[in-house]
């Protein structure tokens, strides 16, 4: 039997192959924004110069080019051999800014090199460790990933932070016009070509929307999974203590350096504390989830 790209390859209709290019072309323009917010919002964070800014967005769109090249084609025993766009991952916008603040650039790269050969050692671990990931905190990562980035594309809607036209009607307008045509975009896709270099104002409408997307992308991951006492206290500890570093990032001044720097962001202290009330919190030790698991059963 044949793969469904060695089938792909070799169709030569005519119309099949442009609807392909157009499902793939559509693919891209979907997964600029992602790549090109990333650098975006920690760029501005840390008070980049444009020319610097500059450099991480191309940057961020060339690995992202490399890795999506290999995962999607193969190179030797490397990559999935699958249909995919690789970017980047708004979860490593709170640890780079917590290391760009003090070591700037420089801090940032080196981490990034350090922390990638991490993850390819575990990488070799993948099925021991998918039960320390269930869809409670794979969802509750995604769903604080959206809602604690909806601030930042909130100020970018405004003109930018601490800009002097901050929440400018001006602002506003455009932004919630950018939401608009989005929403257009996604019923006529073939308008998606029309991409330019986007003010923080356009930057904003689209992040409001991708954001949001990313945020309800948790919530259906993890909306057929049985809300019991022990689920929803995972779910209920773990946005609080995200959303409230994120909203008062001073409830941590006080820790020692190194475990501020790893609670300072709101994703990964929420991901951290996901993780471990999965592995604390028994079904069995929660009242009433025995006896909510037996009604089910009969």
């Amino acid at each position: 039997m044949k793969s469904g790209s060695e089938i792909l390859y070799k169709i030569h209709d005519k119309p099949t192959i442009q609807i392909s290019i157009l499902l793939a072309f559509q693919h891209i323009m979907a997964a600029f924004g992602g790549i090109v917010a990333v650098p975006l919002v920690v760029g501005g964070v840390l008070g980049l110069p444009v020319n610097d800014l500059a450099f991480l967005v191309s940057a961020s769109l060339f690995a992202a080019g490399i890795a999506t090249f290999i995962q999607a084609r193969g190179i030797g025993k490397v990559g999935a051999r699958v249909a995919c766009v690789m970017g980047t991952d708004f979860t490593f916008v709170g640890p780079s800014i917590a290391v760009g603040t003090t070591m700037g650039l420089p801090g940032i790269f080196g981490a990034t090199i350090l922390g990638s050969f991490i993850e390819i050692i575990l990488s070799r671990f993948i099925k021991p460790l998918r039960r320390f990931f269930p869809p409670i905190v794979t969802g509750t990562v995604v769903m604080l990933i959206g809602l604690t980035l909806l601030p930042v594309s909130i100020d970018w809607a405004a003109g930018g932070y601490g800009a002097a036209d901050y929440g400018s009607l001006t602002n506003v307008a455009v932004s919630v016009s950018v939401m608009v045509v989005i929403m257009l975009l996604g019923i006529f896709p073939k308008f998606g070509a029309l991409i330019a270099i986007m003010p923080n104002p356009v930057l904003g409408g689209a992040g409001i929307i991708m954001f949001g997307m990313v945020a309800a992308a948790g919530i259906k991951t993890i909306k057929n999974i049985p809300l019991n006492n022990r689920n929803m206290l995972i779910l209920a500890i773990s946005l609080g203590i995200g959303l409230g570093v994120t909203v008062r990032p001073d409830f941590l001044k006080h820790l020692p350096s190194m475990l501020k720097s790893l609670f300072s962001s709101g994703i990964s202290a929420g991901t951290i504390t996901a993780l471990l009330l999965n592995i604390v919190l028994k079904e069995e030790y929660i009242e009433g989830d025995v006896v909510e698991k037996q009604k089910t059963a009969n």
